[in-house]
């Protein structure tokens, strides 16, 4: 059987085109390291622990609270400043991780609770996108992305005005 030169394009173009990469999965040792990452540093960050906040930060760390872009150096400091103020506390969930080789996305809910020395507790929401970079086996934190959801509008008044 003889092949026309059209065909032989066509099986040479397919023969040559990199199939496309089978879908990422995230190993679940990633995905608990990376969840056990963050919950390490939220502890530090609840006991004012300067070391603790500031080991899973890379050199190039940068965080936008909301729309306010803090270097590593400044949001250590700034959390810092509010030791004896209260303490905060903060509840993750609705983890989405995506892991390609040496970096990792992860995007999630946070749920945090800041209870001041004297007064009533504030309840914080964020949607979260974390950017993680692997250095020498262990998963740092290179980009933070915090999103304050607003709080949900009161119940409507029912009955007559």
């Amino acid at each position: 059987m003889r092949l026309s030169h059209y065909a032989v394009a066509i099986l040479l173009v397919a023969c040559s085109t990199p199939a496309p990469p089978p879908p990422a999965s995230v190993p679940q040792d990633d995905a608990r390291a990376i969840h056990q990452t963050l919950l390490d540093w939220y502890q530090a960050i609840h006991t004012f622990d300067s070391a603790g906040i500031a080991s899973p930060l890379t050199p190039t760390f940068l965080i936008l609270e909301d729309t306010l872009p803090l270097s590593k150096e400044a949001l250590v400091a700034g959390i810092l400043s509010g030791r004896g103020l209260g303490s905060q506390t903060a509840e993750l969930r609705d983890l989405n991780t995506r892991v390609r080789g040496d970096v990792a996305w992860t995007t999630l809910r946070n749920h945090e609770v800041f209870t001041p020395a004297t007064g009533k507790p504030d309840t914080l929401d964020f949607l979260e996108t974390i950017v993680f970079e692997r250095i020498e086996g262990r998963w740092m934190i290179d980009r933070y992305h915090a999103a304050r959801l607003d709080p949900p509008a009161p119940p409507a008044p029912t009955g007559p005005r």
